[in-house]
């Protein structure tokens, strides 16, 4: 018996889906939900989170944040790396300590969703490198976004065949850093591979 997938980012998405995602049997999210809010449900199988940096500690400081629907529906949070995983880029180890101090925000997080009695791990250094390999083009890392990081994550290790999977509210667009043709492109091969549809906002409304 197949399974209904919804992947949603933070972006706008073309009609209300509530209750389609309400009903279905997964459903992943990422980060804080903006502009769906009120027209994708409140059903969070597993939510994707970005510790680090100032979103996250804003996220830490926001009430609203912590009462959200969707953050109180959430199944399992994955934090979408550790800090063990920023040595692939070969940050030297003194730099690696002195922005860790100023960035991490991984412990707090952790202790805030557990204590709303959630699951909550950090991605492996083995997956995140395994997310790496697959979108990297040439000998040099990329920073994957924390939506690549997801829709990675569940095709490689939670998917079964047969899944009908829909994604919704992504752009592929946002902070420079990140490699969003390679990531655009990477989900379009695997549009090929899995039973996938794109809504058709997606790759234009804002991501995640």
């Amino acid at each position: 018996m197949s399974r209904r997938i919804f992947i949603i980012g933070n972006g706008e998405v073309s009609r209300d889906l509530s209750d389609e995602i309400d009903a279905s049997d997964f459903v992943i999210r990422f980060n804080q939900p903006k502009r769906s809010i009120g027209m994708t449900g409140t059903r969070t199988d597993l939510l994707f989170v970005n510790a680090c940096d100032i979103p996250m500690k804003r996220r830490l400081d926001d009430s609203d944040y912590w009462r959200s629907p969707i953050v109180g529906a959430a199944g399992e949070v994955i934090l979408n790396y550790n800090w063990l995983s920023l040595r692939l880029y070969g940050v030297p180890l003194r730099r690696w300590i002195r922005e860790r101090r100023r960035y991490d925000w991984i412990e707090p997080t952790i202790a805030a969703f557990q204590a709303m009695g959630k699951p909550v791990r950090c991605l492996t250094t083995r997956e995140y490198r395994a997310a790496l390999r697959d979108l990297r083009t040439g000998g040099e890392n990329p920073c994957p976004s924390t939506g690549y990081l997801g829709i990675h994550h569940f095709l490689t290790r939670l998917s079964v065949p047969d899944d009908r999977i829909t994604i919704c509210g992504f752009s592929f667009e946002g902070w420079r850093g990140h490699q969003w043709d390679l990531e655009k492109n990477w989900l379009r091969a695997r549009c090929r591979r899995y039973d996938i549809a794109i809504m058709e906002t997606s790759f234009r409304a804002e991501g995640s």
